[in-house]
């Protein structure tokens, strides 16, 4: 088990600082969803993507799974 020291930990709490997500990216990101086809390949690439931030694609894939709950309901209500 490799063992973390005070600088690492500190290192690694000013880089999850760094990840947060402003103001302006999460309106453009509404902006940008709101938008038919556009929203759902904005949500792929946000969820599948390593160069990310992590909130950013927490959020897609909650979206995503979402979106994919709600589909399959509306099918399962409207065909039987």
């Amino acid at each position: 088990m490799v063992e973390v020291g005070q600088e690492d930990m500190n290192r690694l709490k000013e880089e999850e600082l760094d990840q947060t997500v402003s103001v302006g990216e999460w309106l453009l990101l509404w902006i940008l969803t709101a938008i038919p086809i556009v929203n759902i390949v904005i949500l792929l690439f946000l969820a599948f993507s390593e160069k990310v931030k992590p909130n950013l694609r927490r959020y897609a894939i909650a979206t995503l799974i979402i979106l994919g709950v709600m589909t399959v309901g509306v099918l399962v209500w409207r065909y039987f």
